[in-house]
């Protein structure tokens, strides 16, 4: 596989030359403000991890790989159920690298948001790949990227790839794993609310209710849905979700459950790591489908949590 020293098309450091500093002050949450160098510090940071992170994708050595993941990472490459822990994350790749070798990951950082212990970093990337049989493809698509920091620097404590449209291919990106079940959520103030959120999320999905989906963002929100490109503020949200909405009606839900399988308690701001599960039929058809994401929560002055960041996944099913 190509290693390549740099990026192809805009590098990731792009933004750090001439935007880095306005973005990451403009970006960074106020809970979790820093002073200007430390903020750019923080940009130089994730660009080097990314960096690595590449060179691993590229190098065809799914230990190596591994390595860039903390212990306790949970990974959604798209059409696959989540990843958890390094160990699953290895699996994975172990069973992917015969299939499809890398030949091109170009990611393009568009926000890095310093959440004091942890940094979540979004963006876009083209994807090149050259099947078993030969054949060759390239796709677009968004990440999140959530980094720890670790004695010897970035981490992703998780991540999330999710491509701009369906895949025919969908398969060639699922591995067949052991399940390995969420410990149960302590039962804390902020679960109970995040369980709250959740049912109220699936009620609006069983119910057609758009306005009650849109008002769980926050007007500066950013949405990243399965295939698609990503909705900027609150108005590309609801221009988004209100024909989504409508256009499914006439199937019926006979099942639908939003839940999480961990969270990061960060103050002012939630990361969430969700899962979703619904099936539904439509006269004689009969549907199942199921996914998750990242969530990152940001809570008004109101008191109350709302969607600042969201990128979600499908699940491969058969």
């Amino acid at each position: 596989m190509d290693s390549g020293a740099g990026y192809t098309g805009r590098p990731v450091m792009y933004r750090y030359a001439v935007l880095g500093l306005l973005l990451a002050m403009a970006s960074s949450p106020p809970s979790a403000a820093r002073a200007p160098t430390a903020l750019l510090d923080a940009h130089h940071k994730v660009a080097a991890a990314h960096q690595a992170l590449r060179a691993a994708l590229l190098g065809g050595d799914p230990v190596a790989l591994a390595s860039r993941y903390a212990d306790d990472a949970i990974s959604m490459p798209e059409y696959q159920p989540a990843l958890p822990g390094r160990a699953s994350v290895l699996a994975y790749w172990l069973a992917i690298a015969p299939r499809l070798r890398l030949t091109e990951y170009a990611p393009v950082t568009e926000e890095v948001i310093d959440l004091g212990g942890k940094i979540l970093e979004t963006g876009s990337f083209t994807l090149r790949w050259r099947a078993a049989g030969g054949e060759e493809r390239s796709e677009t698509g968004k990440f999140a990227n959530l980094w720890v920091r670790g004695p010897g620097g970035l981490l992703l404590k998780a991540d999330v790839r999710g491509f701009h449209r369906r895949l025919d291919d969908a398969a060639s990106f699922h591995v067949a794993l052991p399940d390995r079940p969420a410990p149960a959520p302590a039962d804390t103030p902020l679960a109970r609310e995040l369980a709250a959120l959740a049912r109220a999320s699936a009620e609006a999905v069983r119910t057609y209710d758009a306005e009650a989906r849109i008002a769980q963002y926050a007007p500066d929100a950013i949405f990243m849905p399965f295939a698609d490109t990503p909705k900027r503020g609150i108005a590309a949200i609801r221009a988004h979700l209100m024909p989504y909405v409508e256009g499914g009606r006439g199937v019926v839900f006979d099942e639908v459950r939003v839940w999480n399988v961990g969270h990061e308690d960060l103050g002012d701001h939630v990361i969430e790591y969700g899962k979703f599960y619904v099936a539904s039929h439509q006269g004689a058809q009969h549907y199942q489908t199921s996914g998750g994401g990242l969530r990152l929560w940001k809570r008004g002055s109101d008191g109350k949590l709302r969607i600042y960041r969201q990128i979600a996944t499908h699940d491969h099913r058969d």
